[in-house]
């Protein structure tokens, strides 16, 4: 009798003891942030330590954040190293239209163009047909708009179209040649006729992965029938060692397509599903290929290996953690792998010479792509809130199209200063062998 007076006890206690909850994810980020659902009232318990928290922003999502001490020197430094290297901007008068693509890919839109005294919104004065030292990269052929390809120009076909999308340059944005007016978009239409088959597509598809529908369809100049999961099939297939930036933009390609599916909220299969897999393959890959001092193989993708050299490193890192950033989950760049590679190209680019960023060609290209690596992760991680905007805003800066137009005047008596210089054809010439606009 007793035992049946014990049993029946503990059955009445576990049924009025409460289940345990299930927390959906909307629940749990208000968990996180301090609020509770249901009109409940907070609890009045109080933690030991504060907890500084930031919202994080990321495409589709946003969600809180609580920031270890670690993070947060980590997140100044990032913003000291950004805010430090905005002022050196791109000398138009000394650069080429491609070092000033290369100013465009670190700051987006913020990018200014030297050029006489003035100060240039870079995106205006590219769509200007702007001269970079002696060369304009914008030309017309009967009546189309036309984007050259060669020493000192784009090193690559769609590499222009692919500096815009990766700044979101809107795709009415106008441009200018000689009287002509056009827009982002004959650009657009210009890299759709171009597409090839077994040729390098990887800058034409983050273009028009980024302008495009993601079912879009079109016709090359030759009459084929092109989409995004053509161009995605070609590049896959071709290699990623050898590739342009020892295969990091083919990977960014890659990786463009994808996040454009998704933001299409379109479902990701067929050579997209395909695409997505081999990412996080390289992913995989990639981490195995990290030096004690947290930088990526000078080898890029062929091995591990560490040349000592600073200037080898910055390269390989800021490319490498550049398609890191942008293609890996919030939650994979906690890993203590990428804080690592963060700390080292932090590190480097605050011991490097600063006054070099915008003088020598060979500087602007691995430090623009550094750069805009550490703004790709500051943006996952913490938010878009870095100093260098402070510079932005408070420049005397030229930002409309037209006045910029009428200060690119002065440039005419510079080309004919230099003489013979211009009167070069482009064909020549040696040929060569990825933020917010209202």
């Amino acid at each position: 009798m007793l035992r049946l007076v014990l049993i029946s006890g503990l059955c009445l206690i576990c049924l009025l003891a409460p289940t345990p909850r299930t927390f959906s994810l909307e629940e749990t980020k208000d968990l996180v942030s301090g609020k509770q659902n249901d009109g409940e009232s907070k609890s009045g318990s109080t933690q030991e330590a504060p907890i500084v928290k930031v919202k994080i922003i990321m495409p589709g999502s946003e969600k809180n954040q609580a920031l270890t001490p670690e993070m947060i020197v980590r997140r100044d430094k990032i913003e000291h190293c950004l805010a430090s290297y905005y002022p050196a901007h791109v000398n138009a008068d000394i650069l080429r239209p491609w070092s000033i693509m290369h100013g465009l890919i670190a700051y987006g839109q913020d990018t200014l163009v030297l050029t006489g005294k003035k100060r240039i919104d870079a995106v205006d004065y590219l769509c200007a047909n702007g001269v970079g030292n002696d060369r304009r990269i914008l030309s017309v052929k009967n009546g189309k708009l036309q984007a050259r390809k060669g020493d000192g120009y784009q090193g690559h076909h769609g590499q222009l179209l692919a500096m815009f999308a990766q700044s979101d340059v809107p795709i009415d944005h106008p441009i200018q040649v000689d009287d002509q007016l056009f827009t982002v978009g004959d650009l657009v239409e210009l890299e759709k006729k171009s597409c090839r088959s077994r040729s390098e597509l990887t800058f034409q598809l983050i273009g028009l992965a980024h302008y495009l529908d993601s079912d879009s369809r079109w016709k090359n100049s030759l009459g084929q029938n092109w989409n995004i999961p053509k161009m995605i099939s070609e590049e896959i297939v071709q290699p990623i060692n050898g590739a342009a930036c020892g295969g990091t933009h083919r990977l960014m390609g890659l990786s463009y397509a994808v996040q454009k599916r998704m933001d299409d909220d379109k479902p990701v299969e067929g050579q997209w599903k395909r695409a997505e897999n081999y990412i996080k393959q390289y992913h995989e890959y990639t981490m195995k290929l990290q030096n004690p001092d947290g930088s990526f193989s000078t080898d890029w993708f062929e091995g591990l290996s560490d040349s000592g050299k600073d200037a080898d490193k910055l390269k390989t890192t800021g490319h490498i953690l550049e398609w890191l950033a942008y293609s890996m989950p919030t939650d994979q760049l906690h890993d203590p792998q990428i804080d690592a590679a963060v700390d080292f190209l932090v590190d480097v680019m605050l011991d490097v010479p600063k006054n070099k960023f915008g003088v020598g060609p060979m500087d602007v290209g691995p430090k623009g792509h550094a750069l805009r690596a550490l703004r790709l992760y500051e943006t996952a991680m913490f938010g878009e809130s870095s100093n260098h905007q402070k510079f932005a805003s408070d420049e005397n800066i030229i930002r409309d199209f037209n006045i910029a137009q009428q200060a690119l005047a002065h440039q005419e008596k510079y080309l004919d200063r230099i003489g013979s210089r211009q009167k070069r054809e482009p064909g020549q010439l040696r040929q060569r062998g990825i933020f917010r606009r209202k």
